[in-house]
């Protein structure tokens, strides 16, 4: 028994810590609601940035290929109605301004449809896109044989291209322009959708957060004024 006699006379307590100093204390509380503050801080501001960067993704892939799906198509049908116009008129000079605004018109359907292929609607609907592709390098390639034929002053030859070719090889790129347009507007309809549930995620931690912050801070102050109350807590 005498090595236990030597271990409890070889322990001592350890002393009471010093009590905290009020200046002590209010650091303490302070650095506390920093703390609490910084924390509610920082969930929004993470939430803004990542709104943010969903709202660009947002309008890169769904907005931006909407627009661009949209102004293709107007080119196609004002390239289809000049031709048409020419077609009809039989006059040189009508022929020219349907070539200049066929060309113009090119020009811009081109530098869109890149764009669009690279957006992310382009990427999720590869196989549509490469369909749509098909179908407009077939319409313009009969408009072009209907504007060599306008060329050559053989008008009812361009007249009889132009009904039976060029008018129904628009047919098949407006289904595709359609079914574009729906895809498009899910894809930007489903981004809304889980831009909205985000949103409400982030709001229910953001409350979570200040209100366990709030008990917190009111359980502590709660206590004391309890304890006061019976004059165990000196002011």
């Amino acid at each position: 028994m005498r090595p236990f006699r030597d271990l409890r006379r070889l322990w001592r307590p350890l002393p009471p810590l010093p009590p905290l100093s009020l200046r002590l204390r209010l650091i303490l509380r302070l650095a506390g609601l920093l703390l609490l503050v910084l924390l509610v801080g920082g969930a929004a501001i993470a939430s803004l940035l990542r709104s943010d960067q969903r709202m660009r993704a947002l309008v890169a892939d769904s907005l931006s290929p909407v627009s661009d799906v949209g102004r293709i198509q107007n080119n196609y049908s004002d390239s289809l109605n000049a031709l048409t116009h020419a077609g009809l008129t039989r006059l040189p000079s009508a022929v020219e301004e349907a070539k200049t605004l066929i060309q113009s018109n090119r020009v811009d359907i081109e530098r869109r449809w890149h764009e669009l292929q690279a957006s992310g609607l382009g990427r999720e609907q590869a196989q549509l896109l490469a369909l749509t592709d098909t179908h407009r390098k077939a319409a313009e390639q009969v408009m072009n044989e209907a504007i060599g034929q306008l060329d050559t002053e053989q008008y009812d030859l361009a007249q009889l291209q132009i009904a039976s070719d060029v008018q129904p090889s628009f047919a098949p790129l407006h289904a595709d322009f359609a079914n574009l347009f729906a895809k498009a507007l899910q894809a930007g309809n489903d981004a809304v959708a889980a831009e909205h549930a985000a949103s409400r995620r982030m709001l229910a931690y953001l409350l979570v957060l200040l209100i366990v912050g709030l008990l917190v801070i009111g359980v502590r102050f709660g206590r004391k004024v309890y304890w006061r109350s019976w004059g165990l807590v000196a002011s």
